[in-house]
């Protein structure tokens, strides 16, 4: 990296080029990147330092479904002293180790990373200046840090050393898990994690002393407190773990911990603020899942089954909607989330035509949305981070929870519900003499592009794709007045809505830069904002870019708002909607209210 002068310039972005806002927008704008420079500011004052992520996960190379007996865990560091549209490219990840072999390595996995944590205490240490700096053109002492690993949960409880199974699988309430086994389904329901989220509401909301409405038992507990690194490795320290594929008998688990984690050989871990982080992208693929299957009734998908309902009568919830055993058939009485088919067609329908911003979405035709959870996702997973809006989007999320709690089964709650200008010693960058150089007069046009990491599409592309990304937006100073006769006009930052029509690469011999050639809508007659905040565009008209009087913002920035009921009435079976006959199989379990089909 710091052979090559240009990457090695971009080492030292994050401290350097960096936007410094108080938004989050990259690593370096977190508590634990702080932390670390205030903990040890030999390590912070060298910008040059790496900062570290590791990425551990399971993949089947050969393509041929999950029923190969083969494992393939690659094990990637990623450097966070990138900008943020390069961090994750392949050219900077770098495959560390391959675990190869036909099971996953499972707890043992902490032998395969040895090598690499005994590399990482090197990189810790003080040593003679050993880089070649080829853009500064000296030589540095290199040390590195690594921050965090990306994992799904089950690499999550090998890593961490945490039990993700069982009575006390969470790995933030630990022996504080309260946990009931559904008999019929054949799962474990987290009362408190999984349901019961009324305990991370505040004090006195309605919500605490409702108990039709949710499992039937009010709540008035408090969440735990998250342990500290070196709290959990006081904790590690005294489990006995021995490594190996040992048959072992099965016993009660008596502590939320296996094992003690490899990555506290590093002095630096049991400091950090935050070691492991659960990859977003599984987490939304699992609760989606998890909904589409329950809401549209599919196959070996779906939450809501006979085994789901003798649960919820073994529990003494819902009585209303207990399954009805015929002789042949089972009938399930319709749920608060039971669609009929001519809701599902007309949900089905409206995905056919729909089309999104190339990357954002796979085949969008088995997708359904839930639109508070969306707001969610979408504010968890953007660019930038509003750093004082984080409690309210958490409270936000809690209460979604809550109403989802109040209206599906116990078993649906399962574990996984801008570059600057440098300039030379004469002030004027080479940048700007190029452009005042003027570019070539060979022009080439494209129907794509790609701009810091973000893919572009011209309309006439858009047509015949399934996905769409010839949309822009340009916040511009304009001129607003209210009307023709105001004479206090008002000079505003303004947001400008256009369709790319025509892509030109220009040459300036240095450097290439896009331009786009775009029709912008009217903004006085062509945008809407509807009721859930999104932004709708005419793009039937024509824009001459005159004054405008409002600025639209692109996206709801805040989760709607729920009506919250003071009213302890439990969701009984939707009204006019038939309800779901499934064929009755061998059960050892007696089945209540027997009737005829």
């Amino acid at each position: 990296m710091f052979k090559s002068p240009s990457t090695a310039e971009l080492m030292c972005w994050h401290a350097q080029q960096r936007t410094q806002d108080g938004k989050m927008r990259h690593p370096a704008d977190s508590p634990s990147w702080k932390n670390i420079d205030n903990r040890w500011p030999s390590f912070g004052s060298e910008p040059r330092n790496l900062r570290l992520a590791l990425s551990v996960d399971g993949v089947n190379p050969h393509n041929n479904g999950l029923s190969n007996r083969y494992s393939c865990w690659p094990v990637i560091l990623v450097t966070y002293n990138l900008p943020p549209w390069l961090c994750m490219k392949r050219k900077f990840m770098m495959l560390s180790i391959l675990v190869l072999g036909p099971h996953e390595p499972g707890n043992n996995i902490d032998i395969y990373l040895q090598p690499m944590i005994d590399d990482l205490k090197k990189l810790w240490e003080e040593w003679e200046p050993n880089v070649y700096d080829a853009y500064n053109k000296s030589f540095f002492t290199l040390k590195a840090v690594l921050m965090w690993t990306i994992n799904d949960f089950p690499a999550y409880g090998n890593l961490s050393g945490c039990v993700n199974k069982g009575y006390k699988c969470c790995p933030v309430c630990g022996d504080d898990t309260v946990a009931k086994y559904l008999t019929h389904s054949r799962k474990m329901c987290r009362k408190i994690c999984y349901q019961g989220h009324c305990r991370y509401l505040p004090l006195h909301h309605p919500y605490r002393t409702q108990k039709a409405a949710f499992n039937g038992q009010q709540e008035f507990g408090q969440p735990r407190r998250t342990l500290s690194g070196e709290e959990v490795l006081a904790e590690q320290e005294q489990i006995k773990f021995e490594f190996g594929k040992k048959m072992k008998k099965a016993k009660k688990v008596e502590s939320p911990w296996k094992k003690k984690s490899v990555f506290f050989e590093l002095e630096y871990w049991k400091f950090h603020h935050v070691r492991h982080c659960i990859d977003v992208m599984h987490v939304e693929k699992n609760v989606y899942d998890s909904l589409i299957g329950t809401l549209l009734n599919m196959r070996h998908k779906t939450k809501d089954s006979a085994a789901a309902r003798r649960d919820m009568m073994e529990m003494g919830v819902r009585s209303d909607l207990a399954p009805q055993v015929g002789v042949k058939k089972t009938y399930l009485p319709p749920s608060p989330f039971t669609l009929p088919k001519a809701e599902k067609r007309t949900f089905l329908s409206s995905l056919m035509s729909m089309k999104l911003p190339y990357g954002h979405a796979s085949n969008i035709k088995k997708l359904v949305t839930i639109i508070r959870l969306c707001f969610f996702f979408n504010a968890l997973c953007n660019k930038v981070v509003d750093v004082s809006k984080l409690d309210k989007l958490q409270s936000d999320v809690i209460l979604t929870l809550c109403d989802l709690e109040k209206v599906f089964h116990a078993s649906f709650f399962d574990v996984m519900v801008n570059d600057e200008l440098r300039e030379n010693n004469k002030g004027v960058s080479d940048t700007i003499r190029w452009l005042a150089a003027k570019p070539s007069f060979s022009v080439l046009t494209y129907q794509g592009y790609l701009v810091n990491g973000v893919r572009y599409f011209t309309k006439e592309q858009d047509d015949i794709r399934v996905v769409q990304n010839s949309g822009v937006s340009v916040i511009a100073k304009a001129v607003q007045v209210s009307s023709g006769k105001d004479l206090n006009p008002v000079e505003s930052d303004l947001t400008f809505y256009g369709i790319i029509q025509e892509i030109w690469e220009l040459d300036y011999h240095a450097f290439k830069a896009p331009l786009f050639l775009c029709k912008w809508e009217s903004n006085d007659k062509g945008i809407r904002v509807d009721d859930l905040g999104f932004t709708l565009v005419d793009f039937s008209r024509q824009d001459d870019l005159e004054d405008t009087i409002m600025e639209h913002p692109p996206f709801c920035t805040e989760i709607p708002a729920t009506d919250v009921t003071t009213d302890d009435v439990a969701h009984t079976a939707r009204p006019n909607v038939e309800g779901i006959w499934i064929k009755n199989t061998a059960t050892k379990t007696p089945a209540p209210n027997v009737v005829t089909d």
